[in-house]
C-alpha cells in the first residue's frame, strides 16, 4: 500500500475514541481477477488452507465441532483466530473478461473478558463514489475468511458495484459469532469514505444463524434494520435431530417484514430437511425466497456436477436478488 493510498485508508476512519474496536494487520492490495479462478491461485489458496490448518494443529485449536453445541449456551468452546495470512497479490493482467477491484485486509479485535480478533478482507468496487450498498458475509463452523465459495461470492458482488466485507471469526459459539457480526457492521458504519445506504447479511451454516440473530436486533429501531438476508445452507437442525428446528428457527419466525430473506439450501442437506424449512417459511412475516440444490448436501456439493457450476447458481441467485431490492 503506497502512502496516497494510506492517507486516503486513515482518513476514512474516525478518530480511534469513537471506535468501539482496534484495527491491526491493515494491508490493501489491488486485484485483477479472472471470474474463472486460474488454476495457480486455487494451489496457493489450497497452501494457505494447509498452513492454517498447521497453525491450529500446533496450537492444539480444535476447527471442527457440532453444530448442536452451538446454541449459544456458554459452554462452548472459544477459539482466538489465527493470525492473518498474507495476501496474495495477483499478477496484472489485462483481458476483457477480467473485473478490476482492490481488497483491503484487517483485523477488527474487540471484547473485554475475552479479547477476539476478527479477519476482514474487504473488496471494493474500483468506482467508490458509486457504491451505495455493502454486503457483509461470513462462513460456518469449519470455514474462515477463505473459504471458496464465499471468496467467490464477493468478488462477484464487487465486480458488480457491490461493497463486500467477509470475515472470519473462529469463535464456536453463536453468541460471540453475533458480537463479532456486529463488530464489523459497526466498523463498516464508521468508513466516511463510502456512502452506504443499504446493508445486506450473508451468512452460511452457522454464519447464517448469527446473521438472522443480529438482523432481528437490529430491526428494533427500524433504522438499523438490514436490506436483506441470505442464508447459504441455514441448519435448521442436527443431523438427525430435527426436533431441534423450533429453536433455531425462533430469529427467523421473529423477523419484520422490512427484512426480506433469501434462503439457498441443498434438497439433500442432513441439517435443513426441506420440509420443515418450508413450514418455517410459512411461519415468517418476511418476504421469503427459497432456491433448493438438487442433489445439494450442507456443503452444497451435488454429486455429478463440477464445484465451480454450483458455485455459478449460487453467485447468480445472490446477485440477482440482491440487485432486484436496491433497483
Amino acid at each position: 500500500m503506497n502512502n496516497h493510498h494510506a492517507a486516503l485508508w486513515s482518513a476514512s476512519l474516525p478518530p480511534t475514541g469513537e471506535r468501539p474496536y482496534r484495527i491491526t494487520h491493515h494491508q490493501r492490495t489491488k486485484q485483477r481477477v479472472n471470474r474463472q479462478e486460474p488454476q495457480e491461485r486455487q494451489q496457493r489458496q489450497q497452501q494457505q488452507e494447509q498452513q492454517q490448518l498447521q497453525w491450529e494443529r500446533l496450537h492444539h485449536l480444535e476447527k471442527w465441532t457440532w453444530e448442536e453445541e452451538l446454541d449459544g449456551g456458554g459452554n462452548a468452546p472459544f477459539i482466538r483466530c489465527p493470525p492473518p495470512l498474507n495476501l496474495i497479490e495477483e499478477e496484472d493482467k489485462t483481458t476483457d473478461d477480467m473485473e478490476t477491484f482492490e481488497e483491503d485486509s484487517l483485523n477488527i479485535i474487540f471484547g473485554k473478558k475475552q479479547i477476539v480478533a476478527v479477519r476482514v478482507v474487504m473488496s471494493v468496487p474500483d468506482n467508490v463514489s458509486a457504491v451505495r450498498t455493502a454486503v457483509v458475509v461470513t462462513h460456518g463452523t469449519g470455514g474462515d475468511v477463505n473459504l471458496k465459495r464465499l471468496v467467490s461470492l464477493a468478488r462477484v458482488l464487487a465486480s458488480n458495484g457491490l461493497l463486500c466485507l467477509r470475515f472470519t471469526c473462529k469463535g464456536l459459539n453463536l453468541v460471540y459469532r453475533v458480537k463479532a457480526y456486529n463488530a464489523v457492521l459497526e466498523h463498516l458504519k464508521y468508513l466516511k469514505k463510502f456512502t452506504i445506504r443499504q446493508i445486506f447479511f450473508v451468512g452460511r451454516s452457522l454464519g447464517a444463524r448469527a446473521a438472522s440473530a443480529l438482523a432481528r436486533q437490529l430491526s428494533v429501531r427500524p433504522e438499523d434494520a438490514v436490506a436483506g438476508l441470505v442464508c447459504l445452507s441455514f441448519p435448521l437442525h442436527p443431523p438427525g435431530q430435527t426436533h431441534g428446528h423450533r429453536q433455531r428457527s425462533e430469529d427467523l419466525r421473529g423477523l419484520p417484514t422490512e427484512v426480506p430473506v433469501l434462503f439457498l439450501s441443498g434438497t439433500a442437506d442432513n441439517m435443513c430437511e426441506k420440509i420443515l424449512l418450508e413450514d418455517v417459511v410459512k411461519e415468517m412475516r418476511c418476504p421469503t425466497t427459497v432456491r433448493w440444490v438438487e442433489g445439494g448436501n450442507h456443503g452444497l456439493i451435488v454429486k455429478g456436477r463440477t464445484e465451480e457450476s454450483v458455485q455459478d447458481e449460487l453467485n447468480a441467485h445472490v446477485l440477482s436478488w440482491i440487485l432486484e431490492r436496491i433497483a
